[in-house]
């Protein structure tokens, strides 16, 4: 038996009873209790809901945050070696660098990841 079937119970059983005022007021907080548990329910569901929403956006920018990654290293890359290209063109590109193999992309590559390793450590200050 839940509260609201208790409460009919209560009413239709105690309705000439000498206590019928009191057993009319325990079915009126039952049916009270009931509606504020229903509500209580509903707002459980809407923060489950509402829980699962910002996981999904949790999950959202993490994947974000790896391609701003991959963005900012590529800007970097481009800016080193524009500014590789620009200072050092005449003397390596055109003469040949005098360490022979040696590919100024590598050096871009290495430093991007550096520089992204110590912003990731610098935001989770």
């Amino acid at each position: 038996m839940n509260a609201l079937e208790l409460a009919d119970e209560l009413e239709t059983r105690y309705k000439y009873a000498e206590a019928s005022e009191c057993m009319l007021d325990a079915a009126t907080m039952l049916r009270q209790q009931q509606a504020e548990i229903a509500e209580l329910k509903h707002m459980n569901r809407n923060w489950q809901i509402s829980e699962s929403m910002a996981l999904a956006e949790i999950e959202e920018l993490k994947a974000k945050t790896l391609t701003d990654e991959e963005q900012f290293k590529d800007a970097y890359m481009v800016n080193f070696l524009s500014a590789y290209m620009a200072v050092r063109y005449d003397n390596d590109c055109a003469n040949g660098h005098p360490l022979k193999g040696y590919q100024p992309i590598e050096d871009a590559q290495f430093l991007a990841n550096e520089a992204w390793a110590i912003l990731r450590k610098a935001n989770e200050k």
